[in-house]
């Protein structure tokens, strides 16, 4: 989600209504500072990163425990390249801890799932097709392979009589031949069964099951 502008920009509009955006602000200027060459412009943006985001009268500054503060502080005067590393991976781990789980049962979350239902529906049917093709070149490809022979032969009283013998390329036909399974789609996992059956034996699995399951909804949205 991180990876992706769109899913920043509705991740951000979630973050507003907690406020607490400065936190991806602050983790979206740490990206961008990467990218400056320059070394003037390098010490300007830092100095307004320092301003926005960390001064404790900025209504933007981003929480960050003392210690790693204070480093970051120390380095003020002479900013390195890494010099916003630390407390950038901090931010990252908080708003992966605390407000993106919030975020995936927020009624904020639910109502952009209902807007994309639609377009779910679409691609949902068009995911059956795909398999209803892919089970009948299975059944072409099965008859493709059945060959008839017609044997004659005669017997005592002088009557010709055709035999069809129904054989596969290298089976016996008294055998029956495996027909493949199709995979079954991820979509498969919102079955509840599914679900259960796999947490069974750990009263965590359920939550990672689930969570797994918002992660590809999350993933269709912002595609």
């Amino acid at each position: 989600m991180m990876a992706s502008s769109q899913g920043r920009e509705i991740f951000l509009k979630f973050l507003k209504k907690e406020f607490s955006s400065e936190n991806l602000c602050f983790w979206t200027a740490c990206e961008n500072l990467r990218k400056i060459k320059d070394e003037k412009l390098f010490k300007e943006q830092c100095e307004e990163m320092f301003t926005t985001y960390l001064d404790d009268s900025s209504p933007q500054e981003v929480s960050l425990d003392f210690k790693v503060k204070e480093k970051v502080m120390e380095q003020r005067g002479e900013p390195t390249e890494t010099i916003f590393d630390e407390a950038q991976s901090k931010i990252y781990t908080l708003m992966h801890r605390d407000s993106f789980p919030r975020f995936l049962t927020s009624s904020f979350y639910k109502g952009l799932l209902n807007e994309d239902q639609p377009d779910s529906k679409e691609r949902n049917e068009k995911m059956i097709q795909q398999d209803s093709k892919m089970e009948d070149e299975g059944c072409k490809s099965e008859i493709n392979n059945v060959s008839f022979t017609i044997d004659n032969t005669s017997d005592s009283s002088q009557n010709n009589f055709a035999q069809t013998h129904l054989s596969m390329d290298g089976e016996s036909t008294s055998g029956t031949k495996e027909v493949s399974k199709v995979p079954i789609h991820q979509d498969s996992l919102m079955d509840p069964r599914v679900i259960r059956e796999l947490s069974k034996d750990s009263s965590g699995s359920f939550r990672t099951v689930t969570l797994d399951t918002e992660y590809d909804k999350l993933l269709n949205l912002i595609e």
